[in-house]
């Protein structure tokens, strides 16, 4: 498999700007400099393994999704609402379930 460096760090862009944080952020809880993390996102920069856990722990997502392995737009956001969803109580929950299964028999009669 080729190294694609421009399409890994678009992917690590993509997701930084979902997280809400800047380039400068996260430079600094990766621990490497704003100039260093900016090339990596640019494809100009490659990075150490280290260096790329570290970003991923950061930014709450697995190796598999950033390196395309997966569909990234569709389980990133599936994973997050998971997320929200498991946040709820039983009575949330249920109500969302509800919600669904109208929504997707609604679709099946449509």
């Amino acid at each position: 498999m080729e190294y694609d460096g421009f399409s890994l760090g678009n992917i690590i862009q993509e997701i930084r700007r979902d997280k809400k944080l800047n380039q400068a952020e996260m430079a600094e809880k990766v621990d490497i400099s704003v100039t260093h993390y900016a090339r990596i996102e640019e494809g100009k920069n490659t990075m150490s393994i280290n260096v790329f856990l570290r970003i991923l722990n950061v930014l709450d997502v697995d190796a598999n999704t950033v390196l395309g392995f997966k569909d990234v737009s569709y389980d990133y956001q599936a994973m997050e609402l998971l997320k929200k969803y498991l946040k709820l109580d039983t009575k949330e929950k249920e109500k969302i379930i509800r919600v669904v299964n109208i929504m997707v028999d609604s679709e099946d009669n449509a």
